[in-house]
């Protein structure tokens, strides 16, 4: 339902969310290993969405990226490597 690019990513990533039938209220966050949240977007209403997430507040590891859309939520891991 949903892609992030590049998966490695270093300092953003680019957040597809495909088309939906009808605009539903949309939130991306990123939890780590811990199981704590690290960062917190809300789109609002919509019905699709392409974005770039700014991660340079975080840190190299491996993360889950959890998005709600409506009353739907979906996962995916993320990798996030610095030089």
């Amino acid at each position: 339902m949903f892609s992030l690019a590049p998966n490695p990513a270093r300092s953003e990533v680019t957040f597809k969310l495909a088309e939906m039938a009808e605009s539903q209220e949309v939130t991306f966050e990123i939890y780590n290993q811990l199981g704590q949240r690290v960062l917190r977007q809300g789109f609002g209403k919509v019905a699709y969405v392409n974005e770039r997430i700014d991660l340079s507040g975080i840190g190299s590891g491996l993360y889950i990226v959890s998005v709600r859309a409506g009353g739907e939520r979906f996962e995916q891991k993320l990798v996030v490597g610095r030089e």
